[in-house]
């Protein structure tokens, strides 16, 4: 109780001051409030401080579970262990249930979700179990996390301006000013968070929609047939009747010995030209 609380309990039912100084602390190390003297000192300093604004608890929180994890364990206790194992799990499917849920009522479509609940990794990432450890390892493109992790958010705010206004100019001329400014509105709903920008899909034209799946659909297809060919064949079925069941109108095949035969060929042609 000492060493998480900096209670000293002599048997006596505790004060309303000890519990709240005790409460004090524990917000203070379990990151519900920040606690300066157990920060890293660059992440004070004035000059680093635009690269971690909002980004501060993954940071810290592979940090705090390590910690937290090597003293247990040096006590010979294992629990703490299974308990995060346990709370990942139930904790990571009902987030990623929820996030799937309130997309569709704001968005008013099926969307196929890339977060899985069905992986633990998944799972852990979406509890922010691991911290910034959790997302790397959940993360389909490792260098697109990586910059997301090391980009300040007002400059990555910037970026999604000019490219939805890029954008918008540049479609223009084919669609007129209505339709590319109907176009863009879930460009720079990204701005606003998930949550707009899922209730701006219900705005989306036809021919977006269309081309969204035509890229989705390539993607989740490339997964399946790298997961066949990895001999991952329980993960290739899963992101298989996933997509399915979002996309009932536009389903992926099974996988064919023609369609793994080519991903191997390409596979090998980038190889052969790499080397050459």
């Amino acid at each position: 109780m000492y060493r998480e609380y900096g209670i000293v309990f002599n048997g006596k039912e505790l004060t309303k001051e000890q519990l709240t100084r005790g409460s004090i602390r524990y917000s203070r190390d379990t990151q519900l409030l920040r606690n300066h003297t157990k920060e890293l000192l660059w992440m004070t300093h004035p000059k680093f401080r635009p690269f971690v604004t909002l980004k501060t608890f993954p940071l810290k929180q592979a940090k705090f579970i390590k910690d937290g994890l090597s003293r247990e364990l040096s006590y010979g206790n294992v629990l703490p262990v299974a308990r995060l194992a346990i709370a990942a799990n139930v904790g990571g499917t009902a987030l990623l249930w929820a996030y799937d849920t309130i997309g569709k009522v704001l968005s008013g479509r099926d969307d196929y979700d890339f977060r899985q609940a069905e992986f633990a990794v998944d799972r852990i990432a979406a509890v922010g179990a691991m911290g910034i450890m959790g997302d790397v390892l959940a993360a389909e493109d490792k260098m697109q996390n990586l910059r997301f992790n090391v980009t300040p958010v007002i400059l990555s705010d910037i970026e999604k301006i000019y490219d939805a206004t890029a954008q918008l100019i540049n479609e223009t001329g084919d669609y007129g000013i209505v339709g590319a400014s109907r176009r863009s509105l879930t460009r720079y709903s990204k701005i606003l968070g998930s949550n707009t920008n899922n209730l701006a899909k219900r705005f989306q034209s036809a021919e977006q929609l269309d081309g969204k799946l035509k890229y989705q659909k390539t993607r989740v297809n490339k997964e399946i047939l790298e997961a066949v060919y990895a001999g991952e064949k329980k993960k290739a079925r899963i992101l298989l009747n996933n997509w399915n069941e979002a996309n009932p109108d536009y389903p992926i095949l099974e996988p064919s010995v023609a369609d793994i035969y080519e991903l191997v060929r390409k596979k090998q042609e980038k190889r052969s030209k790499e080397l050459q």
